[in-house]
Protein backbone atom coordinates (compact mmCIF):
# COMPACT_ATOMS: atom_id res chain seq x y z
CA UNK A 1 0.00 0.00 0.00
CA UNK A 2 1.68 3.05 -0.78
CA UNK A 3 0.38 5.58 0.94
CA UNK A 4 0.64 9.88 0.77
CA UNK A 5 -1.42 11.80 3.05
CA UNK A 6 -5.07 10.66 2.60
CA UNK A 7 -4.71 9.24 -0.75
CA UNK A 8 -3.99 5.12 -1.09
CA UNK A 9 -2.73 3.24 -4.19
CA UNK A 10 -2.68 -0.61 -3.41
CA UNK A 11 -0.36 -2.11 -5.83
CA UNK A 12 -0.82 -5.53 -5.98
CA UNK A 13 1.52 -7.12 -7.87
CA UNK A 14 1.64 -10.55 -8.73
CA UNK A 15 -1.17 -11.02 -5.47
CA UNK A 16 -3.03 -14.24 -6.24
CA UNK A 17 -6.70 -15.04 -4.71
CA UNK A 18 -5.23 -17.38 -1.54
CA UNK A 19 -3.37 -14.43 -0.82
CA UNK A 20 -6.61 -12.06 -1.44
CA UNK A 21 -8.30 -14.31 0.76
CA UNK A 22 -5.45 -13.75 3.77
CA UNK A 23 -5.93 -10.16 3.63
CA UNK A 24 -9.68 -10.10 3.53
CA UNK A 25 -9.82 -13.11 6.52
CA UNK A 26 -7.07 -11.02 8.68
CA UNK A 27 -9.31 -7.89 8.09
CA UNK A 28 -6.61 -5.40 6.60
CA UNK A 29 -7.28 -2.18 6.07
CA UNK A 30 -7.12 -2.32 1.71
CA UNK A 31 -9.96 0.77 1.00
CA UNK A 32 -7.31 2.73 -1.82
CA UNK A 33 -8.54 5.38 -4.75
CA UNK A 34 -6.25 3.63 -6.97
CA UNK A 35 -5.60 -0.23 -7.56
CA UNK A 36 -2.91 -1.86 -9.82
CA UNK A 37 -4.77 -5.17 -10.99
CA UNK A 38 -2.77 -7.94 -9.94
CA UNK A 39 -1.21 -10.58 -11.83
CA UNK A 40 -1.15 -8.86 -14.94
CA UNK A 41 -4.92 -9.64 -14.78
CA UNK A 42 -4.82 -13.26 -14.44
CA UNK A 43 -8.18 -15.07 -13.54
CA UNK A 44 -6.18 -16.45 -10.56
CA UNK A 45 -6.15 -12.98 -8.59
CA UNK A 46 -8.27 -9.91 -8.84
CA UNK A 47 -11.52 -11.57 -7.19
CA UNK A 48 -14.39 -10.13 -6.87
CA UNK A 49 -14.55 -9.94 -3.15
CA UNK A 50 -11.43 -8.12 -2.83
CA UNK A 51 -12.04 -5.90 -5.90
CA UNK A 52 -15.27 -4.89 -3.43
CA UNK A 53 -12.89 -4.48 -0.37
CA UNK A 54 -10.45 -2.32 -2.01
CA UNK A 55 -12.96 -0.25 -4.08
CA UNK A 56 -11.23 2.25 -6.13
CA UNK A 57 -12.04 4.31 -8.30
CA UNK A 58 -9.08 3.70 -10.85
CA UNK A 59 -7.24 0.24 -11.44
CA UNK A 60 -4.79 0.42 -13.79
CA UNK A 61 -3.87 -2.86 -15.66
CA UNK A 62 -0.30 -3.39 -16.77
CA UNK A 63 -0.14 -5.91 -19.89
CA UNK A 64 1.29 -5.86 -23.40
CA UNK A 65 -0.15 -6.32 -26.68
CA UNK A 66 0.91 -9.62 -27.70
CA UNK A 67 0.82 -11.81 -23.86
CA UNK A 68 1.43 -14.82 -24.59
CA UNK A 69 -0.64 -15.93 -21.24
CA UNK A 70 -3.49 -14.41 -22.18
CA UNK A 71 -3.34 -11.96 -20.07
CA UNK A 72 -6.13 -10.00 -18.90
CA UNK A 73 -8.87 -12.65 -18.59
CA UNK A 74 -12.14 -12.00 -19.85
CA UNK A 75 -13.19 -12.56 -16.62
CA UNK A 76 -11.25 -10.24 -14.50
CA UNK A 77 -12.02 -7.56 -17.07
CA UNK A 78 -15.64 -8.54 -16.57
CA UNK A 79 -15.30 -8.36 -12.92
CA UNK A 80 -13.83 -4.49 -12.74
CA UNK A 81 -16.34 -3.37 -15.53
CA UNK A 82 -19.16 -5.11 -13.44
CA UNK A 83 -17.80 -2.99 -10.09
CA UNK A 84 -18.09 0.51 -12.03
CA UNK A 85 -14.11 0.99 -11.44
CA UNK A 86 -12.54 3.32 -14.05
CA UNK A 87 -10.01 0.92 -15.96
CA UNK A 88 -6.76 2.04 -17.20
CA UNK A 89 -4.44 -0.69 -19.41
CA UNK A 90 -1.18 -0.26 -20.47
CA UNK A 91 -1.66 -2.38 -23.76
CA UNK A 92 -4.96 -0.02 -24.88
CA UNK A 93 -3.76 3.33 -22.99
CA UNK A 94 0.10 3.36 -23.11
CA UNK A 95 2.07 4.52 -20.18
CA UNK A 96 0.19 5.50 -17.24
CA UNK A 97 1.16 8.39 -15.82
CA UNK A 98 -0.44 8.87 -12.06
CA UNK A 99 -0.08 12.65 -10.76
CA UNK A 100 -1.30 13.16 -7.24
CA UNK A 101 -2.59 16.77 -5.79
CA UNK A 102 -1.53 17.74 -2.57
CA UNK A 103 -4.91 19.99 -2.15
CA UNK A 104 -7.12 17.31 -2.88
CA UNK A 105 -5.76 15.26 0.18
CA UNK A 106 -4.79 17.11 2.81
CA UNK A 107 -3.43 15.73 6.16
CA UNK A 108 -6.17 16.86 9.11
Amino acid sequence: MLEYRKFRCLLAGDLKIEAEKRLLEEKQDLKADVLKIGHHGANDANSEEFLMAVAPQIAILSVNRANIRGYPAKEVIERINKTGIQLYRTDEDGDIILSICPSKYKEF
